[in-house]
């Protein structure tokens, strides 16, 4: 499906979501909002790991030192179908 979000790893059968939806999740879990979905771009999900790219250093730094573990324990509930072990951060987007 166009936009749909690689999901090597997650349990068989589990539903797909588009990027934008786990944009959503990723930026509502952070409780920033658009600010953040501007400067983020969800890469996929690999055995478990959602990969996020991020635009601006600073932001990159503070998502995965002070935001990483909260972002883990909000998005897991609000994506049900998807098994999330971890969350990567890198310099893109």
């Amino acid at each position: 499906a166009t936009g749909a979000v690689m999901t090597h790893g997650t349990t068989p059968g589990a539903p797909e979501f588009s990027e934008a939806e786990i944009a959503a999740a990723v930026a509502e879990a952070a409780l920033y909002g658009a600010d953040v979905a501007a400067q983020t771009k969800v890469v996929g999900i690999r055995r478990g790991v959602l990969v996020v790219e991020v635009r601006a250093g600073p932001l990159l730094q503070e998502l995965a030192q002070y935001h990483k573990r909260g972002l883990l324990g909000k998005l897991r509930p609000a994506q049900p179908g998807l098994t999330l072990t971890d969350l990567k951060f890198r310099a893109g987007a």
